[in-house]
C-alpha cells in the first residue's frame, strides 16, 4: 500500500510541476514550489533536496527567488540554524495575492504614467500626422483597458476573499 501511495504522490507532484511550469516558472523552480506546497508542515532545505534530487546550491538560489517574489516564506525555528520553507495552501489566497501583484506591477505603472505621456504625445504630434494619431488612440485604448482590467480584477479578488 505504501508503494502505491508513493506512486500516486509522485503523480500528484508531477501534475503540480506541470501546472506551475505553465505559469512561467522554470521546471526546477516549479518542482521546488510544488514540493513546498504539498508539504503539510514547514519543510527544510535538506528535505527539499531529498524530494527533488537537486543540490543545496540550486535549492538555495531558487528558494531565494521564490521568497523575493512572495510565493514562499522562509521560516526560522528556535534551536536550529536550518532553513525551513512554507507557503499558503489556500488556492484562493494564492490566486488573489498573485492578482494583486499583477495589479501592482503591471497595471499601476500604466495608470500612473500613461496619462501624462499621452498628454505630452498628443501635444507633440501634428494634426495631419495620421500614423501618430492612430498610435495615440492605441495608447488611450491601452490605458482604458488597464483601468477596466484593474476594476474587474479587484471585484474578482473581493469576491474570492469573501467566499
Amino acid at each position: 500500500m505504501a508503494a502505491k501511495t508513493e506512486e500516486i504522490e509522485k503523480d500528484i507532484l508531477d501534475l503540480f510541476v506541470r501546472v506551475n511550469a505553465d505559469f512561467g516558472n522554470d521546471s526546477t523552480m516549479a518542482k521546488i514550489l510544488s514540493v513546498i506546497y504539498l508539504s503539510p508542515e514547514d519543510i527544510s532545505l535538506e528535505e527539499i533536496m531529498d524530494k527533488t534530487g537537486y543540490s543545496a546550491a540550486t535549492i538555495s538560489n531558487k528558494t531565494k527567488t521564490l521568497v523575493n517574489h512572495g510565493l514562499i516564506k522562509r521560516v526560522s525555528k528556535p534551536g536550529t540554524k536550518k532553513s525551513y520553507y512554507s507557503m499558503e495552501k489556500d488556492m484562493k489566497k494564492i490566486l488573489s495575492n498573485s492578482l494583486e501583484k499583477i495589479i501592482d506591477v503591471k497595471i499601476r505603472p500604466i495608470k500612473e504614467n500613461m496619462p501624462g505621456l499621452i498628454e505630452e504625445y498628443s501635444q507633440s504630434i501634428s494634426k495631419n500626422d495620421e500614423e501618430a494619431r492612430k498610435k495615440l488612440e492605441i495608447m488611450k485604448d491601452h490605458l482604458r483597458n488597464a483601468e477596466i482590467i484593474e476594476k474587474d480584477l479587484r471585484e474578482f479578488i473581493k469576491k474570492m476573499r469573501s467566499q
